[in-house]
């Protein structure tokens, strides 16, 4: 009873107003602020990329069915080459869908900035709770708290929220709703004494759902047992007990069954599906690969704290081949990664430290850096991506300012000094780093392609009003990538033609907008009897057919739709490829449209029966 009586006191006491109000002002702050260094984004927005096939198959403006949300999941998203679809990427992530879904009720068109937004709105929600993280599992005070929560803010594993959402905003709500469970077990635990039937319930639920947007949150469930776990143990003495812990799992297993529920019934879902689609077990093609399987966690140590922006045996190999890489990349990734070791053998020393001088580990210590290594799981064993850390990096980023500041209790200028330089380095190489050059390196290209996409919708919505075109190819894609067929069946969704035969002839790399034409590359179109053959030359830029391997490509050949020309110097790898020709078959028919991108001329350009014209729209 007294525990509970102190609890209160110090969390519903004189300060729990003014954390209310750091709360609000953390996210009314964050979101003005990201809104701010984007604003050219968001003016800009267009969807693009992977974000065409979420919309397509999640908002309300399409046909969309929920079965497939939960059988299918993301399985035909990016399903470019039909006759060479290989599923690998089987994904259920309902709870995503229904985000978009939800969002798309309030969104005039789903080319709504409001789709962007959210997501800004999601990861400012996230940065408070971070915060009440800080204040309620940490103990640290409010200003050190809210240290916390903008170094958060400013964390690595957010950049994919500012450039391509929403199809990659699903790991910072994935979190959002993991964190915010994780807090409400604790309110649960220490505070509730009425309707707490009805609350667990609440809680189950919100890990069902956690659980369903993404595969670095399924193991939330995990750490809310655990924290059950510590937080039922009679701690008279900050220790850890491992026999306390098997009593209290003796006691509360059918709550600690319930609250792993959902994380069981989530892999026995995959595992169903997989067996009856024959998908095979890995998600990933690099986990059927020894190497890249243990280049993984390796990845995910050297990036723990601070996020790599590219693979840590990428960044090790360009440094050992010497290739050129931008002098900014390199200095920051370096001294990424000399921190990341740092500050494990600093968090190392502090904990073994406290068994030292107490003859005993510390209780919280304990949880902290048990919460922070699962909660990068996925990581570890999947993928080391940086936006696959951003729900770890909600546990990484408070466990090591809290043993920073064990450290700073000790009062010597020197240790004092030495933490306040590791926290400006700590601002430099995550905030300071990707709101004034990440980001700005990118806006630019994401500005460029947000027109481009725009353009390519208004024109082809507008061709597709001519009730004579059955076929539409689309050539030299800039805009779709891995979901350009799904780019097409989007627009042709927004027209109601459900009678085109569309085909993605293929995507470009590399291209960048010229403001005179360039010579020695471009497209031509030209009539051999009843074939309509299409030439690609391009000189920096690269061909690209979605997940199609240079070993496949051959294959692309339907007999009745489209036959490629590649010669023999494809053979040796795709920068040997400079000309492609696509021949499309029975143009007599005079039903097709050609739409796409022209390397040597910026802008859409178009060719139909009525003006057999490779030529840009304006």
């Amino acid at each position: 009873m007294m525990r509970r009586l102190t609890t209160l006191s110090v969390f519903m006491g004189s300060h729990f107003w003014r954390d209310v109000v750091i709360v609000v002002a953390i996210v009314i702050l964050s979101l003005a602020f990201s809104i701010a260094f984007n604003i050219e984004t968001i003016l800009s927005y267009a969807i693009s990329g992977d974000n065409f096939a979420l919309m397509l198959y999640s908002a309300s403006f399409f046909d969309i069915s929920l079965d497939d949300w939960l059988l299918n999941g993301f399985r035909y998203y990016f399903w470019v080459y039909p006759e060479l679809f290989v599923d690998l990427h089987y994904f259920i992530r309902p709870t995503q869908n229904l985000l978009i879904f939800l969002m798309s009720l309030f969104a005039e068109t789903p080319n709504s900035a409001l789709f962007l937004v959210t997501y800004y709105l999601i990861h400012s929600l996230c940065c408070a709770l971070v915060y009440l993280y800080t204040r309620f599992f940490c103990r640290l005070n409010q200003k050190v708290s809210l240290l916390v929560a903008f170094l958060f803010w400013g964390t690595m594993s957010s950049e994919k929220i500012y450039v391509a959402a929403p199809a990659f905003g699903g790991d910072a709500f994935g979190a959002l709703l993991g964190m915010g469970t994780l807090l409400l077990t604790y309110v649960y635990l220490n505070h509730v004494e009425r309707y707490k039937r009805l609350i667990f319930a609440f809680i189950f639920i919100l890990l069902m759902f956690t659980v369903y947007t993404k595969e670095p949150v399924i193991i939330a469930p995990f750490i809310v047992a655990i924290y059950w776990i510590w937080q039922k143990i009679d701690r008279k003495e900050p220790k850890f007990n491992l026999k306390s812990s098997l009593v209290i799992i003796r006691r509360d297993w059918i709550a600690l069954v319930l609250l792993l529920l959902p994380s069981i019934v989530y892999v026995l879902h995959i595992f169903i599906l997989r067996i009856i689609f024959d998908t095979g077990s890995a998600a990933y093609p690099f986990q059927k690969q020894l190497l890249s399987f243990l280049a993984t966690p390796i990845s995910t140590l050297l990036g723990y704290f601070f996020p790599l922006e590219q693979r840590a045996g990428v960044f090790i190999k360009s440094l050992v081949s010497m290739e050129s890489q931008p002098l900014i990349l390199l200095l920051r990734s370096s001294a990424a990664v000399l921190f990341n070791l740092a500050s494990f053998v600093f968090i190392a020393v502090m904990f073994v430290k406290d068994k030292w001088s107490n003859g005993h580990f510390d209780s919280r210590f304990s949880l902290l850096i048990v919460l922070s290594i699962i909660s990068m799981a996925v990581p570890f064993s999947m993928n080391a991506e940086q936006r696959f850390m951003y729900f770890g990096q909600m546990f990484s980023i408070p466990l090591l300012i809290y043993t920073l500041s064990r450290f700073y209790e000790v009062n010597k200028i020197f240790i004092k000094s030495l933490v306040f330089v590791i926290l400006i380095a700590f601002i430099l190489l995550n905030p300071i780093y990707l709101f004034f050059s990440k980001l700005p390196m990118q806006r630019s290209e994401v500005i460029t392609m947000n027109h481009a996409s725009t353009q390519l919708q208004e024109i082809l919505l507008n061709e597709l009003k001519n009730d004579k075109i059955k076929r539409v190819y689309l050539f030299n894609d800039i805009t779709g990538h891995y979901a350009a067929l799904a780019q097409l069946h989007f627009i042709a969704a927004l027209t109601n033609r459900k009678d085109l035969q569309l085909r993605v002839v293929n995507s470009m790399l590399r291209y960048e907008i010229s403001p005179l034409p360039k010579v020695n590359e471009g497209v031509t179109v030209e009539k051999r009897r009843d074939d309509l053959c299409v030439t690609t030359k391009i000189d920096e830029e690269l061909f690209f057919f979605g997940s199609v391997g240079l070993h496949q490509i051959e294959k692309l050949d339907i007999v009745g739709i489209i036959q490629y020309e590649f010669g023999e110097v494809h053979k040796a790898s795709w920068e040997d490829m400079k000309v492609m020709t696509a021949c499309i078959p029975n143009v007599a028919k005079n039903d097709i449209l050609l739409i796409g991108f022209d390397p040597a001329e910026s802008g859409v350009h178009v060719w139909k029966t009525e003006r057999p014209i490779w030529e840009a729209v304006r």
